[in-house]
C-alpha cells in the first residue's frame, strides 16, 4: 500500500494487519454507534492513527447529513408538495432491539397516527439495508409527509431528523 492514508472499515477489517509504512496513517471508519460497532480484535491494537465516525469528536468527522442553503429563486408551494404525499409516517431501522427501546417509541406513536415500519423492525422491506445504494429514501421523501429516525443506543451525538419536504 503506497497511500499516505489508509482507510479500513469495520465491516472489511482483514483478521490481521498488512504491513504498514512508517510514514503511513491509518484509519479506523464506522458510522455505528460504539455499542453496535464491531471493534479490530487484539491484534490491531495500537494500529490505528485516526478515528472517522459520525462524531464531531472523531479525527476525521462524517456526519450523516448537511445543511445546504436554498436557493432564492426556488418558488415551490410546499402546501402542494404536502397535499401530494399520500402516507403519513415511515420509520426505518437497520437494528432490532435497541437500547434505545425505539421500536417501543414507533409502537406507542402507531397508537395515534399511521406509521409504517421497514428494516430489521419494519414490518416492510425496501431493497438492500443501505438507502443510499437503491430508490427508497427517495420513495420515502415523495410519499411520506413523515420521517423519523432514532438513535440506536440511549446517548450519542445523533439527532433525530423530522421532515415533510
Amino acid at each position: 500500500m503506497r497511500s499516505n492514508v489508509v482507510v479500513f472499515s469495520e465491516s472489511t477489517l482483514p483478521k490481521c494487519p498488512p504491513l504498514k509504512r512508517t510514514s503511513q496513517i491509518w484509519c479506523f471508519n464506522t458510522m455505528e454507534n460504539g455499542n453496535f460497532t464491531t471493534w479490530p480484535t487484539e491484534v490491531w491494537e495500537r494500529s490505528f492513527d485516526w478515528m472517522m465516525s459520525y462524531r464531531r469528536d472523531a479525527h476525521v468527522a462524517r456526519p450523516y447529513g448537511k445543511i445546504l442553503k436554498l436557493d432564492k429563486s426556488n418558488d415551490r408551494n410546499y402546501s402542494d408538495v404536502y397535499r401530494q404525499k399520500t402516507k403519513f409516517g415511515v420509520w426505518m431501522s437497520s437494528h432490532c432491539p435497541t437500547p434505545s427501546r425505539r421500536e417501543e417509541y414507533i409502537t406507542q406513536l402507531q397508537k395515534y397516527i399511521q406509521v409504517d415500519t421497514f428494516g430489521k423492525c419494519g414490518q416492510n422491506t425496501c431493497g438492500v439495508q443501505n438507502p443510499s445504494m437503491n430508490d427508497c429514501s427517495k420513495n420515502f421523501a415523495r410519499d411520506y409527509k413523515l420521517s423519523t429516525t432514532g438513535a440506536k443506543a440511549r446517548y450519542g451525538s445523533k439527532i433525530d431528523i423530522k421532515k415533510a419536504s
